[in-house]
């Protein structure tokens, strides 16, 4: 990344759950503790499984690049997570086919 430059991200977490991402945004998935997250970006046409990534401030995340391909909605759910364990529920994001201004 270049002096100067940002990049365009949205976080995703247990108290903030966005319902809408902007096409070319980095979306981020944070959690207080490890997580495997199965997601799709194409109606369960095709899934990936995710591993979180641990951050000294301890704080679990993965990252999600919302393109301009995707015409579906991201969606996902934890798996094997202590925090949702007998819950199986899958969250829905809206992926707006615009860029940031």
């Amino acid at each position: 990344m270049r002096t100067g430059e940002h990049k365009n991200i949205e976080i995703w977490k247990l108290n903030r759950q966005v319902q809408t991402v902007p096409a070319g945004t980095l979306l981020r998935i944070q959690a207080s503790s490890p997580f495997l997250l199965h997601w799709t970006g194409d109606e369960w046409q095709h899934s990936t499984d995710t591993r979180s990534q641990p951050t000294a401030l301890d704080i679990d995340f993965l990252d999600i690049r919302v393109t301009q391909q995707l015409q579906a909605p991201v969606r996902f759910t934890f798996l094997g997570w202590k925090k949702t364990a007998g819950k199986a529920r899958i969250t829905r994001l809206k992926c707006m086919l615009r860029k940031w201004k």
